[in-house]
């Protein structure tokens, strides 16, 4: 049977509760309604103080704008102390594990993990693409172990410590905290949602000073000692988390009572990232037949294109005219409906690949349907 006389032998009833099917399963396919609540991951060890990280799970600070003005010098001289325990050296990606976000992310400091190699730096350069300036220390041993890792910065340059030993050292390198009004501390997570850290953090201080040497040492024997991240007090960090309340929604940060950390019971993007920046870089270097999410966006649209496009040639008239765009349109919009949602959804992301790839299947089913419709008619 031609496509034509197939066409002419649906009613336009059908034409259009096919396409209203294959929409629907777009956007459920898309959107998956119960992925749109996730808990958050971030929960209270049982056995010890401390907190577990794993896929969607984050901490969080209210700003903390007026605790880095008042304590951090114009030199930028400071110090962050974290005892943690990786839960692998094989992890994919780049996972957050500390981190101060200021508003920009070209400024932002964290720490973070890639391998099995644990890395301080300034901006949003994960991959090292650009090759900006950073300090990593990437472990030899074959397992994680529980670390006290101590990071100074200041006029001598930028220190790693592992358990009271320096382990790295860049003089080229002063590292900087962002001040601006909305800046806040998080663990375990971007503030976007998508850099998840695995592992568990037992402590975290910042300190307004380069801790010295003695200091670092001093600080490690009193944590293994102690096996508590709140003995370490001295000099006074103006955040401490002790991370030992074992329960609720709150960690207290014990100098000032203020600025404590959340642990929402549910994943909390604070800032949703649309349509990923670099991406078409990353497009360029590897080809989407080789990608299988790039090629169901692709296919998915082409019988959404097929449908609506002769579902608007049934009706005649101008919707028969510019059938091809109506449905070109219709399909871009749908799938930048399902994009900008996705940018809140935690497992989920803003792609604006997904968004080329949508589109052109909807122009490839809407112009197939038309050009086997003339040759036929």
């Amino acid at each position: 049977m031609s496509f034509n006389k197939f066409h002419n032998r649906i009613s336009t009833k059908w034409l259009v509760s096919l396409t209203v099917a294959v929409l629907s399963a777009i956007l459920f396919i898309g959107l998956k309604p119960k992925a749109l609540s996730h808990s958050n991951n971030a929960g209270w060890l049982v056995n010890r103080t401390g907190i577990r990280f794993a896929k969607n799970s984050i901490a969080y600070t209210d700003p903390i704008f007026d605790l880095i003005q008042d304590h951090v010098s114009s030199q930028q001289e400071f110090s962050v102390e974290i005892a943690l325990k990786p839960k692998s050296f094989q992890e994919e990606g780049f996972g957050f594990i500390f981190l101060i976000h200021g508003g920009r992310d070209r400024t932002q400091f964290l720490i973070g993990q890639w391998g099995a190699s644990l890395i301080a730096m300034n901006g949003d350069d994960y991959d090292h693409h650009r090759k900006t300036k950073r300090i990593f220390f990437k472990s030899t041993s074959p397992t994680p172990d529980m670390h006290l890792m101590t990071v100074t910065t200041g006029t001598e340059g930028s220190k790693i410590y592992i358990d009271g030993r320096l382990v790295k050292s860049r003089k080229d390198l002063k590292l900087g905290i962002p001040d601006g009004k909305t800046a806040r501390l998080l663990l375990g997570n971007s503030i976007y949602g998508r850099h998840a850290w695995n592992g568990e953090i037992y402590g975290v201080a910042l300190y307004g000073n380069a801790l010295s040497p003695k200091e670092i040492e001093a600080h490690s024997r009193a944590f293994f000692k102690n096996r508590r991240f709140s003995a370490i007090n001295q000099p006074a960090p103006f955040i401490l988390f002790p991370l030992d309340e074992k329960g609720g929604t709150l960690a207290k940060n014990y100098p000032g009572g203020t600025h404590h950390l959340h642990i929402p019971s549910e994943m909390k993007i604070l800032s949703p990232l649309f349509f990923f920046r670099n991406q078409l870089r990353y497009m360029l270097k590897r080809s989407i037949f080789t990608n299988q999410d790039a090629i169901l966006n692709f296919f998915g649209f082409i019988p959404l294109g097929i449908l609506l496009s002769a579902t608007l040639v049934r009706l005649d008239g101008a919707y028969e005219r510019h059938a091809i765009a109506i449905t070109l349109l219709t399909g871009f919009f749908i799938s930048l409906f399902i994009e900008t949602i996705q940018a809140w959804m935690p497992d989920r992301s803003s792609d604006i690949q997904d968004l080329i790839l949508n589109t052109v299947g909807t122009l490839i089913g809407a112009v197939s349907c038309r050009y086997f419709m003339r040759i036929q008619g």
